[in-house]
């Protein structure tokens, strides 16, 4: 099971909503992603929860996958960022209702994804 082409990524951040700018941090992390020669817009928007995470959309040519292995130049937008996670979308559990189910989705995410390591 594949990752959704539809990812988000939460960053969790530690500096004040005050000084947050949505755009400004989308166009940031696109400029950065071209400097490193990705051509594309990976980033399409970017906002903060009401705890103060910023909430990354990718656009999509892009996956999570693509976002984990590029951390490195999230980082260098966004040094203050403490840890990270992957929101995924259209995950088709119904296929998963057995008892260890959720066993064998992470083993699943795990196993085609590489790099990825779920969490719960």
């Amino acid at each position: 099971m594949a990752l959704s082409r539809k990812s988000t990524f939460l960053l969790a951040y530690i500096e004040q909503a005050s000084s947050f700018s949505a755009i400004s941090t989308r166009n940031s992390l696109n400029t950065a992603f071209c400097s490193k020669g990705i051509k594309e817009l990976v980033i399409s928007i970017v906002f903060l929860s009401s705890k103060s995470n910023i909430i990354i959309n990718i656009t999509p040519e892009f996956n999570s996958d693509f976002l984990v292995q590029n951390q490195a130049i999230i980082k260098g937008v966004l040094p203050l960022v403490t840890s990270y996670k992957v929101i995924i979308y259209g995950l088709p559990i119904h296929k998963f209702d057995i008892p260890e189910g959720m066993d064998l989705v992470l083993e699943e995410i795990k196993t085609f994804n590489k790099g990825l390591e779920p969490i719960s």
